[in-house]
């Protein structure tokens, strides 16, 4: 994101893992899949300013079942596990995670692409401006 903020093309991927029954990260998935995959990226190209977010499905290369351009989904958030810790400086802060298990993202998301062995592609936009929101705030602040 950070280059992304400063006008560079950007690509941030992620290796899906833990969803099969085995305890190895499947980094094959990535290092077969990935290079292609950039090499298209680049020659199609998109603007500065959005990033491009890669998810690699928890398989073997061969398993893979495409690529998909895909919507950024939500966790089903049944599955988030809150977590009280204390920083170096003594003070408390939550961390926020999601146990292993799969949920029933909504067809199109990156969720559902890498649970069904697909590559999820989702372009992601830094302005996160609600821009109806907006609109309708200015209207209503208008008085």
């Amino acid at each position: 994101m950070e280059g992304c903020a400063l006008g560079i093309p950007s690509i941030a991927m992620s290796q899906s893992y833990g969803f099969e029954p085995h305890n190895d990260i499947r980094w094959s998935c990535g290092e077969q899949n990935g290079p292609p995959l950039i090499r298209k990226l680049v020659e199609t190209g998109w603007p500065s300013d959005v990033l491009m977010n890669i998810n690699f499905p928890d398989c073997e290369p061969g398993d893979v079942k495409g690529t998909e351009i895909t919507m950024q989904g939500k966790r089903d958030m049944q599955t988030a596990a809150l977590d009280r810790r204390v920083d170096a400086r003594g003070f408390p802060y939550f961390w926020i995670g999601f146990k292993r298990v799969r949920s029933n993202p909504p067809e199109g998301t990156d969720l559902r692409a890498i649970y069904e062995k697909r590559i999820s592609v989702t372009p992601l936009h830094l302005n996160l401006t609600e821009r109806e929101v907006v609109q309708t705030l200015r209207a209503a602040f208008a008085t």
